[in-house]
């Protein structure tokens, strides 16, 4: 349903296919997050990460970016050989390998989290509704289904739902920005890739970081509506198991200072994760091409 990125973009299909789990909705703004003192210790936000279920999102999340770059590469007009197809994938898993990722965004979770935010958070993420309702986001960011057919099937069953259960999957992409934050992640990361292919291939001739950076930009309005529409059917498809009244109990939650503090922290994280993960794949991309072996 988004707009696709310039046909020279390393990225380009790459996010139509990296799942619609709730902690891949939150996850992010772009930011440039300097060197902070730490709010919080790093064993604190660990725990922080693992019971929201970031922690098991970021495992999902390589072979998703492996998974969508690998049928954008086969869709191409010319697309690289089958062996080549594999060493682009052991390239990806290598850069976004789970340890480096939750390493990242820990240290900026530790950084960016308010101290006075942990025993409210604490408190939502063992109660028995915040455990069931992240063991839902989890298993939707597992998922193996093709994000088409889970766009299809969420989108079916917004339309069939009641008008309050639309109002309740319509305050939760409203709380959550999720819309905004997609936008950002695919700009963040197709910077990320775009600054690591310069780094590795100085000699090619590409437009600039910043011209790069006004394309994507540029698009955004045009993309919002669709990113909106999917990220909507990502909702009602991730919490279509979760009642009404659970639904409303866990916006309330969200709408707090508290919860508002940790997901912006947890996006910085995964950003700041996905960045670097995302430069270091886009280095090592022209060494596992066709073109570098013959």
């Amino acid at each position: 349903m988004t707009r696709p990125l310039p046909a020279r973009s390393p990225l380009a299909g790459t996010w139509r296919t990296t799942g619609v789990g709730a902690w891949l909705v939150l996850l992010v703004a772009l930011f440039s997050v300097a060197p902070a003192r730490a709010q919080i210790d790093a064993a604190t936000a660990e725990t922080l990460v693992k019971r929201s279920g970031l922690w098991e999102a970021m495992a999902s999340l390589g072979p998703q970016v492996r998974a969508g770059m690998l049928q954008s590469l086969a869709q191409s007009p010319r697309p690289p050989s089958a062996e080549a197809q594999e060493r682009i994938g052991r390239v990806i898993d290598a850069a976004f390998a789970p340890g480096p990722l939750r390493a990242a965004c820990i240290a900026v979770v530790a950084a960016e989290t308010p101290a006075s935010a942990v025993a409210p958070l604490q408190a939502w993420l063992q109660s028995a509704l915040g455990q069931r309702l992240t063991e839902v986001e989890v298993a939707a960011s597992r998922s193996t289904e093709p994000p088409e057919t889970a766009a299809r099937a969420g989108a079916a069953a917004y339309q069939a739902a009641t008008p309050a259960r639309q109002a309740l999957i319509d305050d939760h992409v409203r709380t959550t920005r999720a819309p905004d934050l997609m936008h950002e992640a695919m700009v963040a990361t197709a910077l990320a890739v775009a600054r690591g292919v310069a780094a590795a291939n100085p000699e090619l001739p590409r437009p600039s970081l910043a011209e790069l950076e006004g394309f994507l930009r540029g698009q955004k309005a045009q993309a919002m509506p669709g990113m909106t529409m999917f990220m909507t059917a990502g909702t009602a498809r991730t919490y279509a198991s979760v009642p009404d009244a659970e639904m409303a109990e866990y916006l309330t939650f969200l709408k707090t200072d508290a919860a508002q503090q940790f997901n912006d922290a947890a996006a910085k994280g995964l950003i700041r994760a996905i960045s670097e993960a995302g430069e270091a794949m886009g280095r090592n991309l022209r060494g596992a091409s066709d073109a570098a072996r013959s």
